[in-house]
């Protein structure tokens, strides 16, 4: 008995250490495939759904975290340094990228928003009347919100597919087969976009920040003022009464929120002026496991809908 015991603690003991011999080498196989490092939400939906199960796609920022706020660190340097390919979105988004230098052999960098026309950051003193304002963040390169119009996102797509097949050649086709079933995707959220604004109401909008520029333009909106034209910069007195006054003239029924930000400032206009209180999401922030880019701005969609759509 004491034999077959023995016999039995032995290939038990075989089977631990065959089983030890494989962990490395399949865990070297998961880190064998290129990594990815985006900076933002969309570019990490956008690149997840083009490299599929052939590249690690890491986000720089964490959840819940933009780029107007996030602070480089060693370990973030450390985490572009082993990336095959970093996508950003251009534009000065990225500031907090400025002073990093990466080796071209070893690193892609590539602006995925290459080939899109920017729009100016129109400025206070370019327009007729002070009260009809466009405000915003500001960035060297023109409004960097340009994921926010489908068809650029398209844009992005494409340039993002092409960077994933010049760093991993081997899987041209499946970059080229993940791209054109998402492009067929986006392709649908623009025509739906279109079908659904040309019914609305009215086309006139006040906005927390200027972020849906590339959208109202694409999609035949107006976006008549921002409550911030500087990130936490709460408007004086006299641009409130400005605001004021363009909600009234515009008969503007809803005001819209962002996640990112406080909501309070707007709340109590709303609330002063009987007016709904409804959310944009710009997507500079995002959930990574839960939310998709797709299903952002159909959510998106909706709140405008049902602001335009309010008697």
């Amino acid at each position: 008995m004491k034999r077959f015991a023995n016999i039995f603690c032995a290939l038990a003991l075989l089977f631990v250490f065959a089983g030890c011999s494989k962990g490395p080498e399949q865990a070297s196989k998961a880190t064998d495939k290129p990594l990815v490092i985006t900076t933002f939400f969309p570019l990490y939906d956008f690149a997840k759904n083009v490299a599929g199960d052939r590249m690690r796609v890491e986000n720089l920022l964490p959840a819940g975290a933009g780029p107007h706020e996030f602070t480089f660190t060693p370990k973030d340097r450390q985490r572009l340094e082993n990336a095959r390919l970093l996508i950003k979105n251009g534009f000065g988004l990225e500031t907090f990228l400025e002073d990093v230098t990466l080796s071209p052999d070893k690193t892609l960098v590539v602006e995925a928003g290459k080939g899109i026309a920017p729009l100016e950051l129109k400025k206070k003193e370019d327009h007729r009347d002070e009260h009809e304002h466009v405000g915003g963040h500001h960035h060297e390169g023109g409004d960097p919100h340009v994921w926010l119009d489908p068809v650029n996102a398209m844009k992005q797509v494409e340039n993002i597919r092409d960077a994933m097949i010049a760093v991993d050649p081997a899987n041209k086709t499946v970059y080229e087969a993940n791209a054109v079933r998402y492009l067929d995707q986006l392709r649908a959220l623009d025509e739906e976009c279109r079908r659904e604004i040309e019914g609305f109401a009215r086309k006139e909008f006040v906005a927390y920040h200027s972020a849906f520029s590339y959208f109202s333009n694409r999609y035949g909106l107006k976006q008549v003022a921002v409550f911030e034209e500087v990130p936490g910069k709460e408007p004086s007195p006299r641009s409130m009464a400005g605001l004021i006054n363009t909600i009234k003239k515009y008969n503007v029924r809803a005001l819209f929120t962002e996640p990112q930000f406080s909501p309070r400032i707007i709340q109590t206009v709303a609330s002063d002026l009987k007016l709904s209180v409804l959310e944009l999401d710009p997507m500079e922030t995002g959930d990574f496991e839960k939310g998709s880019y797709i299903g952002v701005m159909k959510k998106n969609l909706a709140a405008f809908k049902e602001a335009q759509n309010k008697p």
